[in-house]
């Protein structure tokens, strides 16, 4: 029994993090208005509001002469905005609107969670009162992520992986057992639910030198039908819904690696 050897970053469930995102098809241009409507009306959901720098990236492409690429990076690409509620020095929520070179998007990521209804309603509240700053903005895809975190604690034995995770699954090849630390990333489209999803799963057991078990889950789904997010939220139950088959398919990919007893102790099954 491996239970009373590992702690768990909440009593009922191993979740340390979860976020949603949404990516769009064009730059975000309203920061300073983005940024006075959440002083303004998110109080109580964030005490520090600022502007986050872009960044922009220059290629010049390849250089037949010498063979090379030459690249730069510039920080003064359109602004972005970082919101954050802090509390005790610790942030509990975040949200930030990025314009980074390879993509645009807003994620909202919650650092207590507790309930994935609550999780779920309040990133729901935020996007309907912030939905007229992004009227031109297409919404290309949504997402969610879940980092699941168990330390092992045990004062001398090596993480015994086996009893974490399940053999001979469609996820963990026989090698990732063969130490007591192993990492594993893995991107997969899965049609494992009745929407087609994007998978991108990153395993560890070993985080920051300690043996620290980690489990990162991205799962994205690609509208067929893009709209800009005033639009999308209208439409009954289209966006709660995608996130929450996001958030179903996650559960499943977890009952697939994890053990029973394990899948019990972080409340995944009853």
């Amino acid at each position: 029994m491996i239970q009373q050897f590992l702690r768990l970053p909440h009593e009922k469930h191993a979740i340390k993090e979860a976020s949603i995102s949404l990516f769009f098809g064009s730059p975000f241009v309203h920061a300073d208005a983005f940024r006075v409507v959440l002083l303004e009306q998110f109080p109580d959901e964030f005490n520090r509001v600022e502007l986050m720098q872009g960044m922009e990236v220059h290629i010049e492409g390849q250089l037949q002469e010498i063979g090379s690429m030459a690249a730069s990076t510039k920080k003064h690409g359109l602004p972005g905005v970082y919101a954050a509620f802090i509390e005790n020095g610790t942030q509990t929520r975040v949200l930030q609107i990025r314009n980074d070179p390879e993509r645009v998007g807003l994620s909202y990521h919650n650092l207590r969670y507790e309930r994935w209804a609550d999780f779920i309603d309040s990133f729901q509240r935020i996007a309907e009162r912030l939905a007229p700053l992004l009227n031109n903005m297409i919404v290309l895809a949504a997402g969610l992520h879940y980092q699941d975190v168990m330390e092992w604690t045990h004062p001398s034995m090596p993480f015994p992986l086996a009893q974490l995770y399940q053999q001979n699954t469609a996820y963990l090849p026989s090698h990732f057992f063969d130490g007591s630390s192993s990492e594993l990333l893995l991107t997969v489209p899965s049609r494992a639910t009745e929407l087609p999803f994007y998978d991108r799963l990153h395993i560890t057991s070993l985080t920051e030198n300690k043996p620290v078990a980690t489990i990162s889950h991205n799962v994205i789904h690609q509208f067929v039908n893009p709209t800009d997010l005033a639009n999308l939220l209208a439409q009954p139950n289209q966006l709660k819904s995608v996130l929450q088959q996001a958030h179903e398919h996650n559960k499943s990919v977890l009952s697939g690696i994890l053990q029973p007893e394990i899948q019990q102790l972080i409340g995944l099954t009853a």
